[in-house]
């Protein structure tokens, strides 16, 4: 009889090492979709500067109350406001919205760039007065944020979409 021979036990592998243990980054809780906090600016008065240089530049500037925040669910703060319309042509600055409440005479800054064709719309409402009507038009302009700006502090923050409203035959304010 013949013996078999033995093979030998396989190798036994390393010991594993313990796998490094490596922090989970907590992921920050998930919170709704932002709504983009409205702000307008209801126009009394305008006025006009115009610089000549390499380009002409026309700015435009309406003063009016203001109302910050008007459609978030912290409350509205009534202001004052001004709107500075620039001529697009050339401009690489976004439009932008500025809140400052320690100021005394326009502390919501809404600075807006328009098309010609806009642009030329106002100049004809308010500068030469051969707009499409001949009374005074009531002009409120919007724009909105990403996030509602804090009552409180001072605050910078572009405009994701801007637009306005025109009314040529505004009711008339009774006695309240």
């Amino acid at each position: 009889m013949k013996l078999a021979k033995r093979r030998p036990a396989p190798a036994k592998a390393p010991p594993a090492k313990a796998a490094a243990h490596k922090p989970v980054a907590k992921k920050p809780a998930r919170r709704a979709e932002p709504i983009a906090a409205e702000h307008r600016v209801a126009v009394a008065s305008v006025a006009l500067a115009v610089s000549y240089g390499r380009d002409r530049n026309e700015r435009m500037e309406l003063r009016g109350s203001a109302t910050l925040n008007a459609n978030t669910e912290g409350g509205s703060v009534r202001t004052t406001g001004l709107v500075v319309l620039n001529a697009r042509k050339g401009a690489k600055i976004a439009n932008r919205i500025a809140y400052a409440p320690a100021s005394l005479n326009r502390n919501l800054v809404l600075s807006l760039f328009l098309d010609e064709d806009d642009l030329a719309l106002f100049r004809a409402l308010f500068v030469t007065g051969t707009g499409p009507e001949a009374g005074d038009p009531a002009v409120v302009f919007w724009a909105r944020t990403v996030e509602p700006l804090k009552a409180d502090e001072t605050a910078t923050e572009p405009v994701i979409e801007f637009g306005f409203r025109l009314d040529f035959d505004p009711a008339p304010v009774g006695m309240r």
